[in-house]
């Protein structure tokens, strides 16, 4: 089954104002981050709303980092983002659809999009209101296809007699 988006222009949904403006976030590996997204008008009966973060992936899909309906809490999401993220529980009246993003990866990184929809979806379109781009410094740490983390520390030999090395390392 094939689910299409409708979408209209990223600056209302029903009418009301919804700035998308594009940021930047910065991260460690292991970091707790904010991708920040304001909300500039109260989402009324937010049972009747789906809000969705997704990430634009390598190959140019999308991956689905965090959705949840409502008030319902539950939260549908790709397995790599499982446990790692969360929305305040009063997104709507804080008016915020700030994402918080435990524990960063290098995979991490990249073009996020959050998404806020009326429901029932269908026929009624979906309105972008925020882009965050999340960067992540691998501090040294290169991953290369198909292989895992390898870290390069610099290493200074000392020669300690006839036949032994001592290698000491340091970050």
């Amino acid at each position: 089954m094939t689910h299409q988006r409708a979408f209209i222009d990223p600056s209302s949904v029903s009418g009301r104002p919804c700035p998308c403006p594009h940021r930047y976030v910065n991260a460690h590996l292991g970091d707790t981050v904010h991708l920040p997204c304001v909300i500039p008008w109260r989402p009324q009966d937010h049972d009747k709303w789906k809000v969705t973060w997704e990430r634009k992936s390598e190959a140019g899909g999308k991956i689905f980092v965090h959705c949840q309906e409502g008030s319902s809490g539950e939260v549908k999401q790709n397995e790599d983002y499982s446990g790692r993220t969360s929305l305040s529980p009063n997104w709507e009246e804080k008016k915020s659809g700030t994402l918080e993003l435990r524990n960063v990866k290098l995979t991490d990184a990249g073009l996020y999009t959050f998404w806020i929809t009326p429901l029932p979806e269908e026929p009624d379109p979906s309105s972008m209101c925020c882009e965050v781009t999340l960067i992540v410094d691998n501090m040294g740490i290169t991953k290369e296809k198909g292989c895992c983390c390898k870290c390069a520390l610099p290493c200074k030999e000392t020669h300690v007699g006839h036949t032994e090395y001592a290698l000491s390392f340091s970050k």
